[in-house]
């Protein structure tokens, strides 16, 4: 845990989240977490595995609209409301720290580098949404699921979970076209079509990169949405190259 806390929240912030740790609990792959671990009062950082938030439509259809790694606080910008807009569930078994939210909230006056931390935290969650709207709603089947996987690589490489090229990912592709608003026949099709030109492979939960730089071309993948360029396999794309 003070691996992930010190990579979240940087080493001078750990051990005051540390503190307010309440306890830590394993939740079984695909489980509602409102449900069964999520309470009024709570929030949690994701220690290991993976988290989806989803929307269903009324004849049960999942549109994913986010995916949560370790290091990621979930509900960390308010405590849970009665009623929620979204539902969350683990993707994989998973490792969670419930955190006090009260007693976050009180610690923030008193140790304003958390604040602003946590602030900057806020801002890159939002950016990542405007991001997986931008994919949704301008790229092609094929760019959508780049773009989504070019994300997921510089994200995981910045917790030791990848090494650039190569990455373990716990979805199916049912996941992947709920992540891509496409049927589970067409995102078969894109995987064929990605990797007959070239550019990634994905099986058995797990994402080979072959081409960074033209996977992040086909994506439209800037990445520094992401945060700090130092930490990127590749060098941004120019839009001149898309």
């Amino acid at each position: 845990m003070e691996t992930i806390l010190a990579q979240s929240v940087g080493s001078l912030n750990r051990p005051i989240i540390s503190g307010l740790v309440k306890d830590i609990i394993h939740v079984p792959a695909r489980v509602d977490l409102r449900e069964r671990a999520l309470h009024p009062g709570h929030m949690a950082l994701l220690l290991d595995g993976f988290v989806s938030r989803h929307i269903d439509d009324h004849l049960g259809q999942r549109q994913v609209v986010a995916l949560q790694i370790p290091g990621d606080f979930i509900d960390l910008c308010a405590p849970p409301p009665r009623q929620h807009e979204h539902d969350i569930a683990t993707i994989s078994t998973t490792r969670l720290a419930l955190i006090d939210s009260h007693g976050l909230w009180e610690a923030l006056g008193a140790h304003p580098d958390l604040t602003r931390k946590l602030w900057s935290i806020g801002l890159m969650e939002a950016a990542i949404h405007r991001q997986w709207i931008f994919r949704q709603g301008r790229l092609s089947a094929r760019a959508r699921l780049a773009h989504f996987l070019c994300e997921m690589n510089i994200r995981l490489l910045k917790i030791g979970q990848s090494n650039g090229h190569s990455f373990r990912l716990p979805l199916t592709q049912s996941d992947l076209s709920e992540i891509c608003g496409l049927s589970s026949v067409h995102i078969n099709r894109v995987l064929k079509d990605l990797r007959e030109m070239s550019l990634c492979l994905f099986r058995f939960g797990r994402v080979d990169i072959t081409d960074p730089i033209k996977l992040a071309n086909l994506a439209q993948f800037d990445p520094h949405y992401l945060d700090p360029p130092h930490c990127l396999p590749f060098p941004s794309p120019h839009a001149k190259e898309f």
